[in-house]
């Protein structure tokens, strides 16, 4: 018998289980610098949780990185997740506002960079500094986004959409929703 192949890790980064019980609901701060010039707000992709960001601290060591913790995921699993787009922009630039003590750039990810390209184009607008840099990623330049479905496209009635129960590891119940 052949043994198993583990990946090497990258020297810098431990795997290890990430402490999300710190910082506000929303913010996670993987690693607190006090001392750091510029801290980077990162918002995961649509399905992503905080956890994809918790390796970018040693990637990054004279940069703190905060990461959004949406409702509906990881830590914040039993918060009932927006279902209203404007909702969860004003309440994530809310959340984002009071971290702007130092130079702010923000980075989003497919579904996180659309809300990061918002949440900058409203703290710009506000009496607060603005975000330095945005970085994006996975996502359609906003003049070419849309929000309407395509014209032949029918959203089918919800009498027609069973959500199966998933098993899962859970103390609750998990649900898929479509």
């Amino acid at each position: 018998m052949g043994h198993a192949v583990r990946p090497r890790a990258h020297p810098q980064i431990r795997p290890g289980k990430a402490d999300m019980t710190q910082d506000s609901s929303w913010l996670w701060m993987p690693a607190r610098r006090p001392a750091a010039p510029l801290r980077l707000v990162c918002i995961p992709y649509a399905g992503g949780g905080a956890a994809v960001f918790r390796a970018w601290p040693a990637l990054l060591p004279d940069v703190e990185v905060a990461v959004v913790r949406l409702p509906g995921w990881e830590a914040r699993f039993t918060q009932p997740p927006f279902r209203d787009f404007g909702a969860l922009l004003d309440a994530l630039a809310a959340e984002v506002a009071p971290v702007r003590d130092r130079p702010l750039a923000l980075f989003g990810h497919s579904l996180g960079a659309l809300l990061a390209f918002e949440v900058a184009r409203r703290m710009s607008a506000d009496t607060g500094p603005g975000p330095v840099q945005l970085f994006v990623s996975g996502c359609r330049a906003p003049e070419r986004f849309s929000f309407s479905p395509h014209p032949n496209f029918r959203m089918p009635s919800s009498s027609n959409i069973s959500v199966p129960s998933v098993p899962c590891r859970r103390r609750q119940p998990c649900r898929l929703i479509c």
